[in-house]
């Protein structure tokens, strides 16, 4: 299995197909060639700082409310981005562009 770049994954995917049909040893070989997703990182980190924040901090210590409602707003984050990770990508880019609107 091997990621690439978006860019460079029909190049990629050429060689491959060219080493695998010349070369005897790679000829009953499945190669798995995939697109590198930084989305996909950039939720899980995102995912992780939420759910610890939840975690870590104490709500009952705060007495204005100011505590709750970053703990509701982060619970929110991590749920939204929890449900992005299992868009397709047309849909993830679509949202994306209608947040931005």
């Amino acid at each position: 299995m091997e990621f690439v770049d978006a860019g460079g994954f029909s190049n990629r995917r050429t060689e491959l197909m060219a080493e695998t049909n010349s070369r005897r040893e790679l000829k009953n070989s499945i190669v798995w060639l995939a697109k590198s997703d930084n989305t996909v990182d950039e939720l899980l980190q995102e995912i992780a700082r939420s759910e610890w924040v939840v975690r870590e901090i104490d709500e009952r210590a705060d007495d204005k409310g100011d505590v709750a409602q970053f703990l509701r707003a982060e619970r929110r984050s991590c749920d939204r981005n929890r449900l992005l990770m299992k868009m397709p990508e047309s849909l993830y880019q679509l949202n994306s562009k209608l947040c931005k609107t």
